[in-house]
């Protein structure tokens, strides 16, 4: 009822515009009519032009990454003749078991999934159980480690050693195993046009060392691949 209320007092006012225009104004009902197309023509290009530069709304995204943690830590000359008994062990020891999974929540704001925790820049660190030799001889010795760093031109997964950790300087920027480059482009890239956004990451993500695999028999079989393990996402 007061939707039919409404309509009648808009049309009653629009009436009443109208009269002004042409008795109060002098304006013809022509030039009206005219002016009125044309405004409303006006209006339909302004909305259709907002809708072309409006941004586009953020789309959330999980991401994970598949560690082949003994190639890492054979490139990384640990544990020698001990490697293969220790992977294992670190494997099923280190939280999220060789798998690390994030969450991009809003442009900055990450959710780890596999340590449970919130970061605005992707922080994560990871201990590695030790093993044999390298096993811990004094109380709150510090572990080797997975760390996800920030550089100029993205995110730097990188295994750091319990003696880099232990270093004179103040950073580890620089030091460790890179294992995965993540760069900030790649995640714009995905914000940008669902149609184009996988050529482009593809591009992005092989010039940072990922090279696209998938199987033709199976939609979801795919994945992008490293020496140190395996990169993919999904929207959510």
């Amino acid at each position: 009822m007061n939707k039919k209320r409404n309509i009648a007092i808009s049309c009653g006012f629009f009436a009443i515009a109208l009269l002004i225009v042409v008795y109060g104004a002098g304006f013809s009902w022509r030039m009206v009519i005219l002016v009125g197309v044309a405004f409303v023509l006006y209006l339909v290009g302004d909305y259709f032009w907002v809708v072309a530069f409006a941004a586009r709304p953020f789309t959330r995204f999980q991401f994970r990454i598949g560690l082949n943690i003994g190639q890492a830590l054979h490139d990384a000359g640990l544990y020698g003749e001990e490697l293969s008994e220790a992977v294992k062990l670190i494997s099923n020891g280190m939280e999220g078991r060789s798998w690390i999974t994030f969450t991009w929540l809003d442009p900055e704001l990450f959710y780890i999934n596999t340590t449970n925790q919130y970061s605005s820049t992707l922080e994560i660190s990871i201990d590695l159980p030790a093993h044999g030799q390298r096993a811990s001889k004094r109380t709150f010795e510090l572990s080797d480690q997975i760390e996800m760093r920030t550089t100029t031109e993205g995110y730097e997964l990188v295994l750091l050693t319990r003696e880099q950790l232990y270093s004179w300087s103040q950073s580890t920027r620089g030091k460790g195993l890179v294992l995965f480059k993540l760069p900030y482009s790649f995640f714009w890239t995905l914000q940008g046009d669902p149609l184009k956004a996988h050529e482009k990451a593809t591009e992005i993500l092989k010039s940072a060392g990922l090279t696209y695999h998938s199987d033709p028999e199976v939609w979801n079989a795919w994945e992008y691949r490293s020496q140190y393990g395996s990169f993919r996402w999904w929207d959510v």
